[in-house]
């Protein structure tokens, strides 16, 4: 019954099956977003579309439903998809307005301005192509080099690779060995072992399936593989609050390994709260699963620890249900 009615509503309202290029059926698409423990956030917005939602029904499913941040209004598309939901528009204007944003002409901004506020009023097209021409001349693709998220990235993961070489020279000293350690040393695949040590690996070296663990609804794909930072780092995917909030958490876990573990918590949402506020992201939110789950581990007495025996743990259990 459900799924004739998001069909239904998806051809009333001449909604696209997808944002991309898809051979799907409309028919298969909906049968798995009904199946899934989760959606992508793009198709939060494609059903906002779809389903005739308002801007409320929209940032409900974001933060009640997917657990994460609401409307960016950073980002151009959702602050167009948000304007077409509380203007009742279709997919097709949102497209249009798309189009337009292309070809708009930057307009500068002083740094001190802010640029949105709980003042911000966009009622009319007028309004928002002004917020919009105000927005590109701030705004940095987040996959460049040049983008803000993308520097504090460069700079969290030279830091952890510090920390790492640390730990390997003192081992290296330990069995009485003359190797130098140093950050450059360090490659995407050591930090991947230590950062991910508690998630089995397969033959190939891989880290094993993220379905394999019990956390994979919870978590949806938040691992910080060698793949996923050398994709990063050749610029092959964005920076997300993720990359950020985990380099961070690894840091702060080592560096303040003997504090007082409030201390820690505090010193680590302090920093975060910073990094995310310069790289124009949500502060951290409690409610999603991964960041409250890091939160966690830090106030225990050895927080990588823990993290690392909850991941190990969540694969025993899950080959336990599987069998």
């Amino acid at each position: 019954m459900y799924k004739e009615i998001v069909v239904d509503s998806f051809k009333e309202t001449y909604t696209p099956k997808s944002m991309n290029p898809t051979s799907t059926k409309l028919s298969a698409l909906v049968n798995n977003w009904l199946n899934q423990a989760s959606v992508k956030r793009e198709t939060v917005f494609l059903l906002g579309f779809g389903l005739k939602m308002t801007t409320e029904d929209v940032s409900d499913f974001l933060t009640r439903v997917l657990k994460e941040q609401d409307f960016d209004f950073y980002n151009p598309d959702e602050v167009i998809y948000w304007y077409c939901y509380s203007t009742q528009q279709g997919y097709h204007k949102a497209e249009e307005l798309k189009k337009k944003y292309e070809i708009l002409a930057p307009v500068e901004v002083e740094n001190t301005q802010v640029l949105y506020g709980s003042n911000l009023c966009l009622d009319t097209e007028e309004k928002l192509i002004d917020y919009l021409a105000r927005l590109k001349s701030k705004r940095v693709d987040p996959i460049s080099e040049k983008s803000q998220a993308f520097q504090e990235f460069t700079k969290l993961l030279y830091h952890a690779k510090q920390i790492i070489a640390g730990l390997y020279q003192h081992d290296e000293e330990e069995k009485g060995g003359d190797k130098v350690w140093t950050a450059e040393r360090i490659t995407p695949s050591d930090v991947e072992k230590v950062i991910c040590s508690g998630i089995p690996i397969n033959k190939m070296g891989n880290l094993k399936k993220m379905s394999a663990s019990i956390l994979a609804k919870h978590f949806s794909q938040k691992r910080f593989s060698r793949q996923r930072i050398t994709n990063i780092l050749s610029h092959k995917l964005p920076v997300e609050r993720f990359d950020l909030i985990t380099l961070e958490f690894f840091i702060v876990s080592q560096e303040m390994e003997d504090d007082d573990p409030f201390n820690r918590y505090k010193h680590f949402l302090d920093e975060i709260q910073d990094i995310l506020l310069r790289c124009g992201m949500g502060e951290i939110y409690i409610v999603n699963p991964y960041e409250c789950f890091l939160l966690m581990c830090l106030l225990t007495d050895c927080p990588l620890a823990v993290f690392s025996e909850i991941w190990e743990k969540s694969y025993e259990e899950g080959e336990a249900e599987e069998a």
